[in-house]
């Protein structure tokens, strides 16, 4: 191993859908914003340069990743009054931002190992940033009410037992192609439920039912 840093370019297509839906989410929100400027705008509710300036000003911080992408042009009229604002698409800027979609790039040290195996090392980071999470949130390690050092033991104890059985789910869902997450399957198990009943008869008989109920689809 030496301290020289190689830069591996990875592209993933599932990040990219990611990327371009979140974009298209943007764009959107972008696109109102300035339709309810424009409108303003041309009804005369704004009509002074320096407002006008002010207000596309604001709107381009507020959705600078999208706005970054246009030219925004405020049309005077003879009395120096802003008429109107016209909307204009950079193409090469947007080809260039879509171009990226998908695209990252791991720096390491470790030039001893090929791309393939340097990906695969990054990704069980990932792996173990999901395992904090899970022990955090979905198998309820954090927060700890306990009071009782003994209480404390048996809570991260489960916890931790949980989590192997966490990662057993995890590992026959991959080695089934299945590409839900477990905490989806958890979601889904959370709605079956089997109730223990237990009654006394008129002729105080004790009576136990055990009833399962109808998961939700």
């Amino acid at each position: 191993m030496d301290n020289k840093i190689k830069q591996i370019l990875c592209i993933s297509e599932r990040r990219r859908d990611k990327e371009e839906a979140i974009a298209r989410g943007m764009q959107t929100k972008f696109q109102s914003a300035f339709d309810k400027l424009a409108d303003s705008v041309k009804r005369g509710q704004y009509s002074n340069a320096t407002t006008v300036a002010s207000r596309i000003g604001k709107l381009k911080q507020e959705h600078r990743s999208i706005a970054r992408r246009y030219e925004i042009d405020a049309i005077t009229g003879d009395d120096q009054k802003v008429k109107e604002l016209v909307l204009t698409e950079k193409p090469k800027v947007k080809e260039a931002a879509e171009t990226l979609y998908g695209a990252y790039v791991i720096e390491t040290n470790r030039n001893d190992l090929e791309p393939e195996e340097i990906w695969k090392l990054y990704m069980t980071l990932t792996k173990v940033e999901d395992a904090f999470k899970a022990l955090k949130s979905n198998l309820g390690m954090r927060p700890i009410y306990h009071q009782l050092a003994s209480r404390t033991a048996a809570h991260l104890f489960i916890s931790v037992v949980a989590y192997h059985l966490y990662g057993a789910i995890a590992l026959s869902l991959s080695q089934a192609g299945d590409k839900r997450s477990v905490h989806s399957i958890l979601a889904q198990v959370s709605t079956h439920s089997r109730l223990n009943v237990t009654m006394l008869d008129d002729n105080k008989r004790l009576h136990n039912l055990r009833i399962s109920s109808t998961p939700n689809s």
